[in-house]
C-alpha cells in the first residue's frame, strides 16, 4: 500500500501526494485443515465439521449474547498439517469485538501448544498479530493450506515454551467486511483470543506477549495501547513490532517514491483501502478513483488474496499514473485517516521495535518517528535497528532479539529502555 501523506488536519483532512510512502506488506500464509485429532476435550458447542466443507467452520447463527472471548467452536488440526514443534493445533471461532459498529461478533483464530510438559502454571502465551492477507474470506490464516516463513517463526516460539495464538481479526473467515488497517478492532480480536485460550483446558498461562508484523505491527501496538482498559485481567508483560507502521496526523515526511509511471504492486494495498472506505462513504464510487485501465482489476479485490491481487497489478502494468484519478488519494484518506491514528502512544508495558533500514514496504524514518513519540510519552522502549535488512527479513533476523526480550520480561527483569539514546 503506497500512500503519500504531506500533511493530515482533523477540520481540513487534507491529504497531499507525493511526500511520504507508506506502506503495509503482504503476510505469509498459511492454513489448517479441517480433519480432526482427539487430544483435549475443549469446548465445541455448535461444531460443524465435514459436512459443510471449510468455510461451514466460520459461519456463526447461533446467539452471541457472552462475553468476548468465549469460544464457540474449536477444530483440532491433522497432525501432517501442525507446524514444526507444535503437539497441537487448533483452529478457533471466538467472541469478539467490532470497535467501529462496538457490536459483538465472531472471529476466527488459530492456537498451537508448544510439544512437552508444560509449566505448573502452563505454558506463557504468544500473541502473534499477522500482516496483510487480503479481504476475502478465504485469504484467513486459518483457512488456507501454504506457507513459507511463518511456520519456522511460530516453531522457535513453539521451540522456546510459548503457546501461541493468532487472530485472523474479524471479516477474514468469517463473514463481514474486514476493516483493514483499522487497529483498534485489530487490538481487540487480538486481545479476545488471548481470552478465549487462557485457562485450564490450553494450558495456557495469564502471561502474554504480544508480537505483530506490519499490518500486524499496528494491531500489536494498538493491543498494547488498549489492553488496559478492553482487558485489564490480562498480564500483557510485553509488545513486539516489526514494519510498524505509524499514522500521524503531525508527521510531514519527504520520502522518496517510486516514479508515477513505474508499475507499482503496491497499488494492491491501495486499492483493499479504498475498498474499505466505500463501505463508510458510499460516494467514493470506483470509477470517480480509479481509470477504466485499473477498474478490472480493482474488481477482484475481494475475492483474491494479497498476492494474487499484487500479481495481476502487476501484469496488468498498473502505475500511479494509469491507476489513479485526480483527488483518489485525499478523498479516500480522509475518510479513513481517523480510523488508523493509534488510542495513544504510551503503553504500560515495555516496547520492542524492529527497524530495517532497507525497508522499502513501511518507511524506515516513519517506524522510527513512533518510537521518538511512544518514548516521548512514557513508554519504555527497546529499539533495534537493523541497517541491511528489509522488510520481510527484519521480522526474521530480530527473531532472536525478540525472543530475548520476552525471556527477560518473563524473568521479571528489567529493560534497559533506549529512549536516553534515541538521536533527536
Amino acid at each position: 500500500m503506497s500512500w503519500y501523506i504531506k500533511k493530515f488536519t482533523y477540520k481540513q483532512k487534507y491529504f497531499a501526494r507525493h511526500a511520504a510512502v507508506i506502506t503495509i506488506f503482504y503476510a505469509n500464509v498459511i492454513t489448517v485443515s479441517c480433519a480432526f485429532s482427539a487430544e483435549i476435550a475443549l469446548p465445541q458447542q455448535g461444531l460443524d465439521v465435514g459436512d459443510g466443507g471449510v468455510s461451514s467452520f466460520y459461519v456463526w447463527q447461533g446467539p452471541l449474547d457472552a462475553v468476548p472471548g468465549t469460544i464457540l467452536r474449536t477444530e483440532p488440526v491433522a497432525e501432517a498439517n501442525r507446524f514444526p514443534n507444535a503437539k497441537s493445533h487448533y483452529r478457533i471461532l471466538y467472541i469478539s469485538t467490532d470497535s467501529i459498529t462496538h457490536h459483538k461478533v465472531a472471529v476466527s483464530g488459530q492456537v498451537w501448544l508448544p510439544k512437552g510438559k508444560p509449566p505448573k502454571q502452563g505454558w506463557p502465551l504468544l500473541l502473534w498479530a499477522h500482516g496483510t492477507v487480503g479481504l476475502a474470506d478465504h485469504c484467513a490464516l486459518s483457512w488456507r493450506i501454504k506457507s513459507t516463513n511463518f511456520p519456522a517463526y511460530i516453531a522457535k516460539w513453539l521451540q522456546s515454551g510459548f503457546a501461541v495464538a493468532s487472530s485472523d481479526y474479524a471479516g477474514l473467515g468469517t463473514p463481514g467486511l474486514h476493516a483493514y488497517l483499522v487497529h483498534t478492532t485489530e487490538a481487540y480480536n487480538t486481545l479476545d483470543i488471548a481470552r478465549a485460550v487462557i485457562g485450564k483446558n490450553y494450558q495456557i498461562d495469564n502471561k502474554i506477549i504480544i508480537d505483530g508484523q506490519s499490518q500486524g505491527g499496528g494491531a500489536a501496538f494498538a493491543a498494547g495501547a488498549e489492553a488496559v482498559t478492553y482487558a485489564p485481567e490480562l498480564h500483557v508483560k510485553g509488545i513486539i513490532a516489526t514494519g510498524l507502521p505509524y499514522f500521524s496526523p503531525h508527521m510531514v515526511l519527504n520520502t522518496p517514491t517510486l516514479r508515477a509511471d513505474t508499475v507499482n504492486p503496491s497499488i494492491a494495498y491501495m486499492f483493499y483501502v479504498a475498498r474499505v472506505a466505500q463501505q463508510f462513504d458510499a460516494s467514493l464510487k470506483p470509477e470517480s478513483l480509479f481509470t477504466v485501465r485499473a477498474l478490472p482489476v480493482y474488481a477482484q479485490t475481494a475475492h483474491i488474496c494479497i498476492d494474487d491481487l499484487m500479481a495481476k497489478v502487476s501484469a496488468a502494468g498498473l502505475t500511479d499514473a494509469n491507476t489513479l484519478l485526480p483527488g483518489a488519494i485525499q478523498r479516500v484518506l480522509a475518510v479513513m485517516m481517523p480510523y488508523y491514528i493509534y488510542p495513544h502512544l504510551q503503553l504500560s508495558a515495555p516496547l520492542f521495535v524492529g527497524t530495517g533500514l532497507k525497508d522499502k514496504d513501511v518507511n524506515p524514518a516513519t517506524q522510527q518517528t513512533l518510537v521518538r513519540d511512544s518514548c516521548a510519552a512514557g513508554t519504555v522502549v527497546e529499539d533495534h535497528i537493523y541497517p541491511h535488512t528489509g522488510h520481510i527479513e527484519t521480522w526474521l533476523i530480530s527473531n532472536l532479539d525478540a525472543l530475548k526480550f520476552a525471556n527477560h520480561l518473563l524473568k521479571g527483569e528489567k529493560i534497559v529502555s533506549s529512549c536516553t539514546s534515541l538521536p533527536t
